[in-house]
């Protein structure tokens, strides 16, 4: 240590060293004061301090089963399936993020789930199998539900609020999470005439938009089959699909992937990744 360090220890040393003393008593008590000094310096300055524990807010306090969070833009609200209402189903309900009296959105028998703000966070898209199934919206904060397009799943809002991406296909938990056939479209906000998007793809789900809104991400394959599907991109005007390696680099690395949503991060992607028999979120 610099001398700057001993300072006080050698001083200390002078003080309690009897005039005359052995140099080898000197040199052991020397020692045992450069000993505490090291330990006292460790203990302040060296020594790793303990993480923080983590806070965990509860939200929802409900006996059954609540599920599909969504927040909103400016983070004030929460969106959620549940089935707290006691009927048997689920409905979609929103509450203050911070707490409150949760207001419920939806009331039909069968159930609704998936839901998704609108980038202004007036309103909530989300998939329910009323009458066969379809993607639905209503007012962030109560009103009637409006029928979007039938048969859509896993909705997501352009970045300009006048668009729906939706994935049609293979029904799963609230996603597509099977290999099954599944195609993307794009429809309308106020409806209207779908129009499908990769249409060269037999596998198509879990679309997500660029933050430009130029793009469509997807998970998907061209064949049926083994899992070789992949994360691809289709401009949203031409068509044009352009697949990246991500999958292929992490399955030869042995790791396991499914057919899960993913998130997108400005230039990241935020996937699920099996490891032996946990399957965990990697970036």
């Amino acid at each position: 240590p610099p001398r700057s360090t001993l300072f006080p220890y050698t001083t200390l040393f002078r003080s309690v060293a009897p005039r005359g003393a052995s140099g080898g008593w000197r040199l052991a008590v020397f020692a045992l004061l450069l000993l505490g000094g090291i330990g006292m310096f460790w203990r302040t300055v060296l020594q790793p301090k303990p993480s923080q524990v983590q806070s965990l807010t509860r939200l929802t306090s409900d006996p059954g089963l609540t599920s599909f969070p969504a927040i909103s833009p400016d983070g004030t609200l929460v969106a959620y399936a549940s089935d707290r209402a006691g009927s048997g189903n689920l409905d979609i309900w929103v509450q203050q993020y911070g707490g409150g009296q949760p207001i419920r959105l939806t009331t039909d028998e069968t159930d609704e789930y998936e839901p998704v703000f609108s980038p202004d966070g007036s309103r909530v898209a989300f998939r329910s199998e009323r009458d066969g199934g379809g993607i639905y919206v209503v007012q962030a904060l109560g009103g009637q539900p409006r029928l979007v397009v039938r048969h859509g799943r896993s909705p997501a809002f352009s970045p300009d609020g006048k668009e729906i991406v939706y994935t049609v296909g293979s029904p799963g938990v609230g996603a597509t999470f099977s290999f099954g056939a599944s195609s993307l479209y794009i429809v309308p906000v106020t409806g209207g005439e779908p129009r499908r998007i990769a249409e060269k793809y037999a596998v198509a789900h879990h679309p997500v938009w660029s933050e430009d809104g130029e793009y469509v991400l997807f998970e998907g394959t061209q064949q049926l089959g083994p899992p070789d599907f992949e994360i691809c991109t289709a401009r949203v005007r031409s068509g044009e699909v352009t697949c990246t390696d991500v999958f292929q680099t992490l399955r030869g690395r042995k790791l396991m992937i499914g057919p899960y949503p993913f998130a997108l991060h400005q230039r990241s992607v935020i996937v699920s990744v099996g490891v032996g028999d946990s399957i965990n979120l990697w970036r």
